[in-house]
């Protein structure tokens, strides 16, 4: 640590004005050796924070207790005595909510409680009910929705489009978080509001996922139809491409079809958001028009407004209800009434 002080202060003789050192405090040590820094960092008493008690440096570390005048020991709030050692157990893995009560199976303690970190950790736990669940993210409890039976289950919603309402489904997609501490939204049902969760944009930062699901839902809340895609290194912007494609409900879908402007952002001139299409045809243009899947958003006028793309004042989710691609002019198109994103 010394010399790093000689080093800066060398670098600085003539500088003037112009010569600026920024100093950690935290980095000051009267011994001036780092090992000897980590050291104590792991064992001795943090400083307070502003409510008096002490700012541990992780979930497990622990602190040294005090000696009472009769002879016990005491640890300071909002720690507690374990094993003679003083941890904080709203947040301790090893004393999670009292002592010696270890959190298990990958699970981490969040307000004095061990959760899972994901839906499919809790899957892999053996709780399988599909519905809302707790987990930890970022270091707090959230509550999300767990799907535990489609594809084997383990899938978080992390997004929820509501058919019917007004605006850019691309817009609201990447909201985040919008309305996801209420509990009414935990579902991917149609309502009156849509959903996305703050575990979206942290998708293989803070929250490590190997697939990304789009499932459309009928009125009553039925899935129908859904395109699996390989998440693995992706963001929630970049993972649906073509060459993702691990499976669908389509046996025509798959990479070697000629799409156009394939992804979440769609075709972003006529607000044909999550757009799994084939490529344009012009001509004859909107009547060739033939896809899969298709999230449109409220605009105020469209060329293909006289075959399918009508009515054109609220957000409309479209896809081919068969196993194959569908020719939106022929009519018979499926409409749905919610969109979801899910991840694993």
């Amino acid at each position: 640590m010394r010399g790093a002080w000689i080093f800066a202060l060398a670098l600085c003789v003539g500088g003037g004005a112009a010569c600026l050192v920024s100093i950690d405090e935290s980095r000051l040590s009267p011994k001036g050796d780092d090992d000897d820094d980590d050291a104590r960092d792991a064992t001795s008493t943090p400083k307070k924070d502003s409510g008096g008690g002490p700012v541990l440096p992780d979930p497990d570390a622990s602190v040294d207790p005090t000696k009472t005048p009769d002879g016990g020991l005491s640890c300071p709030e909002p720690t507690s005595l374990c094993d003679d050692r003083c941890f904080d157990l709203a947040t301790s893995n090893a004393h999670c909510g009292a002592c010696s009560a270890p959190c298990t199976g990958g699970t981490t303690c969040t307000n004095k409680v061990c959760r899972a970190a994901s839906c499919k950790q809790i899957l892999a736990q053996g709780n399988a009910t599909t519905g809302p669940a707790t987990i930890t993210f970022q270091g707090s409890a959230l509550d999300v929705f767990c799907d535990q039976t489609a594809r084997e289950g383990g899938w978080t919603m992390v997004h929820r489009l509501s058919a019917g309402l007004t605006g850019d489904p691309f817009t609201f997609y990447t909201s985040i978080p919008l309305n996801d501490t209420v509990a009414a939204e935990l579902t991917p049902k149609k309502s009156g509001v849509h959903y996305t969760s703050r575990i979206l944009s942290q998708l293989n930062q803070q929250f490590a996922v190997t697939e990304a699901m789009l499932r459309v839902y009928d009125a009553a809340g039925n899935p129908v139809k859904e395109i699996v895609f390989d998440a693995t290194g992706a963001t929630f912007t970049t993972f649906m491409t073509p060459a993702r494609i691990k499976a669908s409900s389509y046996s025509d879908l798959n990479g070697a079809v000629q799409f156009v402007d394939f992804g979440v952002g769609g075709d972003q001139n006529l607000q044909r958001r999550f757009l799994v299409h084939k490529k344009y045809e012009i001509p004859p243009g909107c009547p060739a028009d033939t896809g899969w899947l298709m999230v449109h958003g409220t605009i105020p006028d469209a060329p293909c407004k006289t075959e399918y793309e009508a009515p054109l004042d609220r957000i409309r989710i479209l896809y081919a209800p068969g196993t194959t691609a569908k020719k939106w002019s022929d009519g018979g198109y499926g409409e749905a009434s919610s969109f979801v994103v899910f991840v694993r």
